[in-house]
This record gives C-alpha cells, structure tokens and sequence, in this order.
C-alpha cells in the first residue's frame, strides 16, 4: 500500500489486540472468573488520572483545529501543574519540549504534523 497504509499498520495492530484482550476480559467477568472485583471507592490518584486522561482526550479532539504546537503545549502545561511543577517552570519546559519533538517530526524525519486553524509549521 501507499505511505499511510503502511504508517497506520502499528497502531492498527495494536488496537486489534487492545480489542481482542478486551474480549477476552469481558468474557471472564460474564463467566465469573475474575476473583475480587476493584473497589469503586475513589483513591487519592483518581484525581489526576480523571484529569489526565481528560486532558488527552481534549488533545485528540483539538489537535486538528489547534495544531499541534498550541494543542500539544496546552496538554503538557496542564499535566505538569497537575505535577506540581510551577507556572514559571512548565511552560518554558513545555514550549522547549514542544518545539524539540517537531523538529524531530517536521525537521528530521519530514512528518507533517496537524497545522490547525493558523497554519503553524516551524520546520515544515
């Protein structure tokens, strides 16, 4: 196939057995196989990884409207105060991570990265 078939076969595989592990867990919680079931009750990280994920789900859903600069310093800003890490030190870090990875990406290895609305590209 062309060059997004081939770039689509990992993360296509991985969901295949993502989906099969899933089946298989589903199966022994209807068969009755699964020994202690995990508590509901919230622990003191339910928290973060609620926010987490969050988060990641917002990257996902405005990585095509944003771009992937401004949507990918969003995301790390807001999960390194989740850290605890300073307003004066996470978004320095976060811009120098952000702009590191797209170079890699759009300098190194010339993946086109999302440009979103305002059509940023550093290294495109």
């Amino acid at each position: 196939g062309g060059p997004l078939e081939n770039a689509a076969v990992f993360p296509l595989s991985v969901a295949w057995v993502l989906v099969g592990l899933c089946v298989i867990h589903a199966l022994r919680l209807i068969a009755g196989h699964v020994g202690k079931p995990s508590p509901v009750e919230g622990t003191p990280t339910t928290r973060f990884a609620l926010v987490g994920v969050g988060a990641f789900v917002a990257f996902l859903l405005l990585l095509s409207t944003l771009g992937y600069y401004i949507a990918a310093t969003l995301l790390l800003v807001t999960l390194m105060r989740l850290l605890g890490v300073g307003w004066v030190t996470s978004i320095p870090a976060t811009v120098a991570m952000t702009v590191g990875v797209g170079f890699i990406f759009e300098g190194l290895l010339n993946v086109v990265l999302p440009l979103g609305l305002w059509k940023i590209t550093l290294f495109g």
